[in-house]
């Protein structure tokens, strides 16, 4: 009997998305340009619901510059199987357009794959992002002006599949403690709408993080209002300020004694780095909230020793985000350098050492037009790079 190999047309549609949603970064992208049916395939949503639960971990995106053009000239960092790293140019795949209109901006949180642009003197939020696919929307301006930073974010609302932007604010003739807030719904709204006041200042610099629809801050709210929480989060499906409970080591009695570095994720739970505010090079304490909202929940992870090199410092961004097969975790710290550390032994391999920022990323091949669209008669407004 003849034997012949499975052509892709042969093979069911279950097996092909299957083997596309375990494909390295760089060859799922070129992978788009074979067909059509791959490329409707990589687009829809349940394919990024399927390659985030394959490859959970994030990969590393290194942005040159605070202008458009820098949007086109951006290097992918990825893990690979065999427990190293590999990068590449995003602007080798799909090439680039010249008439595109130019703004300085800087970088926002990141939702589903999408990420928020703000302006970079005022920190309006100005463009959503989908830097895999090379696309990015404009917002409309507000007619809130603030005479301070803008705290912008951007986050997903379950409850109705649509994607909401987050500006707070504070207005000339206001109180200076109070915080205006406004939202921009891309499945209904074509301007600005108002909701509640923020309850405390959110820092202007520090963009919020994204998880379980809700943009959450590090923030100590109990020197300016009634709230004790160290962790602030607006919840886009009820568009409500809340407080989250922090690690007991954040505890009032126990605040003083530890310092805190940033938010992040570890395999999909909500982080948090805390470092020894007594120490002198202090091991940082990733902490972990293994079931959402439940102050009991929170776990010490694991610790990663200071690894006696000059550029080291834990009170910079430190960013777990990935797990390799031997064990070894891949940590981006201080938006510069690439470390793969083993916590049972203790050590260090320094993988990449960044000339400009980088940040941790999960990807997404689905178009702005679907993703931002919902169910409005007219689609978005999207600018191809």
């Amino acid at each position: 009997m003849e034997l012949r190999s499975a052509r892709a047309p042969d093979l069911p549609c279950t097996i092909v998305i299957d083997i596309l949603g375990r494909l390295p970064m760089k060859t799922l992208l070129e992978c788009r340009y074979v067909c059509r049916a791959w490329r409707a395939m990589v687009s829809e949503n349940y394919f990024y619901k399927l390659y985030v639960t394959h490859t959970p971990t994030s990969l590393i995106l290194q942005i040159k510059g605070h202008n458009v053009n820098s949007l086109r000239d951006i290097y992918v960092i990825e893990a690979t199987n065999d427990c190293s790293i590999t990068s590449f140019n995003l602007s080798i795949i799909g090439g680039s357009r010249d008439d595109v209109p130019n703004f300085r901006y800087q970088l926002g949180n990141s939702c589903n794959g999408l990420i928020c642009l703000r302006e970079l003197k005022s920190r309006e939020p100005i463009v959503i992002w989908n830097p895999i696919m090379r696309q990015y929307a404009a917002l409309p301006g507000s007619v809130s002006i603030s005479d301070e930073k803008v705290v912008a974010g951007f986050g997903f609302c379950s409850r109705t599949n649509r994607y909401k932007v987050l500006r707070v604010f504070h207005e000339k003739q206001a109180p200076p403690g109070k915080w205006a807030a406004e939202i921009y719904d891309f499945g209904v709204d074509s301007t600005w709408r108002r909701v509640e006041d923020a309850p405390c200042a959110i820092p202007s610099r520090m963009p919020g993080f994204y998880i379980h629809n809700s943009l959450h801050w590090i923030i100590d709210c109990a020197s300016s209002s009634g709230l004790n929480e160290l962790i602030c989060c607006f919840d886009f499906v009820d568009e409500k300020f809340r407080s989250i409970p922090q690690p007991p080591i954040f505890s009032l009695n126990e605040r003083n004694k530890y310092h805190w570095s940033n938010l992040g994720t570890v395999r999909g739970y909500l982080s948090i780095c805390a470092i020894d505010a007594k120490a002198f090079r202090p091991d940082v304490q990733v902490w972990v909230m293994e079931e959402y909202d439940v102050p009991e929940s929170w776990v010490k992870k694991l610790s990663i020793r200071d690894p006696a090199v000059d550029w080291w410092d834990p009170y910079r961004w430190i960013q777990v985000t990935n797990f390799f097969r031997n064990g070894e975790i891949v940590i981006l710290c201080g938006h510069h350098h690439v470390l793969a550390y083993d916590p049972q032994r203790r050590t260090f391999r320094e993988m990449k050492s960044l000339d400009f920022a980088a940040i941790a990323h999960v990807p997404s091949f689905i178009s702005l037009k679907d993703a931002l669209g919902g169910n409005r008669t007219q689609e978005p407004d999207v600018t191809y790079l």
